[in-house]
């Protein structure tokens, strides 16, 4: 099974459903306009094979604080730990950054 596969079937015993109003329980994530590059961020496994609303399912169920994700590979890992305030790169030297209101 993929990751995606297990965090939809994780989701749905919990009652996740992607599209229903459980899953927006949650933080919304936003797009940061800046990286992580060189920030001490830790990350969960990689993610293969997935998508943006596997991602933000991922982090609500892990309560995380934001996630990276690359469309064009299909990869993405949620941050288990705390981002740093203030650190901050260039967006161009790292994976997309998403980041809970």
């Amino acid at each position: 099974m993929t990751i995606r596969g297990f965090m939809c079937a994780a989701g749905a015993a919990l009652g996740l459903v992607a599209g229903g109003a459980a899953a927006q329980d949650g933080p919304d994530y936003v797009k940061q306009d800046f990286g992580f590059n060189g920030c001490d961020v830790t990350f969960g496994p990689l993610m293969e094979d997935t998508d943006e609303d596997a991602m933000v399912l991922a982090a609500r169920l892990a309560n995380a604080v934001g996630f990276t994700y690359h469309q064009g590979l299909a990869f993405g890992k949620v941050i288990v730990g705390p981002y740093p305030a203030g650190c901050k790169s260039p967006s161009s030297l790292s994976w997309p950054l998403y980041l809970a209101k």
